[in-house]
């Protein structure tokens, strides 16, 4: 119809996150570092995490493979191609990481650098 904008359907997400929380123990009580993130990613799509120095973003970024703080509490949901994440085993996590998904840090070249 004339007006009318065809529908297109948006592909399954190959990553879908909801309700991703990060919570730190200080002085005794769980303060949140990362509080209810929820987002999908398409496959080809990109994603910009922009914020304030301090706000989160490598949290979030460390949390989407398990990587927080030892101590760290981590909850919602965290699926990859289907698959929870969640709560998963530590031999399913080292199948995803660097296999399929990765973490490339704000500063590449230090990152990277062997003799760092």
């Amino acid at each position: 119809m004339i007006g009318q904008a065809a529908q297109q359907e948006r592909p399954a997400p190959i990553l879908s996150v909801r309700d991703l929380r990060v919570e730190i123990p200080i002085a005794g009580s769980w303060r949140p570092a990362v509080d209810g993130v929820d987002f999908d990613l398409a496959q080809g799509e990109a994603l910009a995490v922009v914020g304030e120095s301090g706000c989160g973003k490598t949290l979030l970024g460390r949390a989407l493979l398990a990587l927080t703080p030892e101590g760290a509490r981590l909850s919602g949901s965290l699926k990859w191609r289907g698959r929870e994440l969640l709560g998963a085993e530590d031999r399913e996590w080292r199948r995803v990481r660097g296999r399929e998904v990765a973490l490339v840090f704000q500063e590449p070249a230090a990152a990277l650098d062997p003799v760092r």
